[in-house]
């Protein structure tokens, strides 16, 4: 399987900084992650309260802005996005999460992680069933 480009390239950057603030014990996050805790998100659970503060925010409806600046006016079925990607910066920071439909998270992602990548990743979910949050 190819990944994208851009998929490589972030993987590499994200093993360098992992590689590079882990052998010295006096950093304790990256440098542009230093306003979060100490403690990074190990599942992609995004507390209640920050998913309200995210969809307060954005009242209630999808973020996603059209070539033309226009917005999306769905309501329902809202998801969470992280405009970093939780896979490589492992972050729940407010500001970098929006609310975004089903249809235009899924655009999201494919625009970063490539359409084949989503694809093969909703066919694993099929076929295994729902990731199970453990602990909260």
């Amino acid at each position: 399987m190819r990944f994208p480009a851009c998929v490589v390239e972030q993987r590499l950057w994200r093993f360098f900084l992992d590689t590079v603030f882990s052998c010295d014990s006096k950093v304790k996050s990256r440098p542009d992650e230093i306003s979060r805790k100490d403690t990074v998100p190990h599942s992609r659970y995004i507390p209640s309260e920050v998913r309200e503060r995210v969809h307060e925010r954005a009242n209630y409806q999808c973020e996603f802005l059209a070539a033309d600046q226009t917005r999306c006016t769905a309501r329902t079925g809202l998801e969470i996005e992280h405009k970093r990607p939780f896979a490589i910066y492992r972050s729940h920071e407010e500001r970098f999460l929006k609310v975004l439909c089903r249809r235009h998270n899924r655009f999201k992602a494919e625009q970063i992680y490539g359409t084949e990548f989503i694809r093969a990743k909703i066919d694993e979910r099929c076929r295994t069933g729902p990731a199970r949050v453990q602990g909260g």
